[in-house]
């Protein structure tokens, strides 16, 4: 039988890579940093379930490769700083069953994990490798993950106070679309969370940096616009639909602060969007206004005014007003056409678009 040149090269490399683990791993005082130096050969022997590779990750060595990946070392170390980490995060990205366990069967190692968000302001980097590994668990175990991460006290603000963070707000993503049905008592958590985001737009001095405004304003756009990927989007539904958060949302679309008004009006253009009464399986049917509708007619003439501002004074609050209105147009609600109607809409974008 005739064998391909690839698989006699697979089969030579895996052999020596094996050779080296091996020698490494019959060493009685190796060290987590010496396999972590030869991180090719440790890498390919974990994909390839070398077993004594796998039975050395006890839970005490991943909670001394956690410290690498959580922990921002005191000196600008090229190994410390930068190889350990990313090293330590591809170990957990093989996904081997086995080592993943651990982080169920030693709850400690879940503590420690998660006590990375503890710190007020976290590294941008290390924020990446945990929500990388945090996706990995939730993946690998959804159901536990779920249900420790419900038992842990203000976890949704504890999350959403870290939004500044993109990976962050991807994981929040990934827990606000999680479809695990096992854990209801983690899904009414979920408009807590929403609330969290919202009213931090009415406290800039909580909200502190640019980057949280923005990324809170595209996650709830994006669970509201991606309801067919999720079972829980009516709560993020509900969340802005109602007081206190529909006028926090309208108040702060009229405001003088550019960032909050165009996060602001990014959401209020996404809720509008789920609103068509056309009975399809991309629309949701509505049969009731609701309490942010009710606001949005009565600014209708305030929005108007807004376009007929300077073109170069607006940008993208102007492009998302005009979102909003052409939505608000393509409703049937009465109350909606009377508003339309009334204020002229259509004139009003046919003179903005030219």
């Amino acid at each position: 039988m005739m064998t391909s040149i690839k698989s006699l090269f697979s089969s030579f490399r895996g052999g020596n890579n094996s050779h080296i683990m091996d020698s490494l791993l019959n060493n009685e005082e190796l060290t987590l940093e010496q396999l972590l130096d030869s991180d090719v050969e440790l890498l390919s022997e974990l994909r390839n379930q070398n077993k004594a590779l796998i039975e050395y990750f006890s839970p005490k060595v991943l909670s001394q490769l956690l410290t690498y990946v959580l922990v921002e070392p005191l000196t600008d170390d090229i190994k410390q700083g930068h190889k350990y980490p990313f090293v330590c995060n591809e170990i957990i990205s093989c996904e081997v069953p086995q080592i993943l366990d651990h982080f169920f069967n030693e709850q400690g190692l879940l503590d420690q994990f998660f006590s990375f968000l503890n710190e007020r302001q976290v590294n941008l980097t290390l924020a990446g490798y945990f929500s990388s590994i945090a996706s990995i668990l939730l993946r690998h175990n959804s159901y536990e993950l779920l249900s420790y991460i419900h038992e842990m006290r203000d976890m949704g603000k504890v999350l959403v106070d870290h939004l500044y963070s993109t990976s962050v707000m991807n994981f929040i993503w990934k827990l606000m679309a999680d479809e695990d049905h096992g854990n209801p008592a983690y899904v009414a958590k979920l408009d807590e969370m929403v609330e969290f985001v919202l009213g931090g737009y009415c406290e800039t001095g909580r909200v502190g940096f640019f980057m949280q405004i923005v990324n809170s304003a595209n996650m709830i756009s994006a669970l509201l616009r991606n309801h067919g990927d999720t079972t829980n989007w009516t709560y993020v539904q509900q969340a802005v639909s109602f007081s206190p958060n529909a006028d926090i949302l309208i108040n702060c679309s009229l405001g003088t602060n550019q960032v909050l008004a165009e996060a602001s009006l990014s959401i209020i253009e996404a809720y509008i969007g789920n609103l068509d009464v056309r009975n399809s399986e991309d629309n949701i049917v509505s049969n009731e206004i609701s309490y942010l509708l009710e606001l949005l007619c009565e600014k209708v003439p305030r929005y108007c005014e807004i376009l007929k501002l300077p073109n170069s004074t607006l940008g993208m609050t102007r492009l998302n007003i005009i979102k909003i209105l052409t939505g608000l147009m393509k409703l049937t609600f009465t109350e909606v056409k009377q508003s339309v109607k009334i204020n002229k809409i259509p004139g009003v974008l046919i003179v903005i678009n030219i």
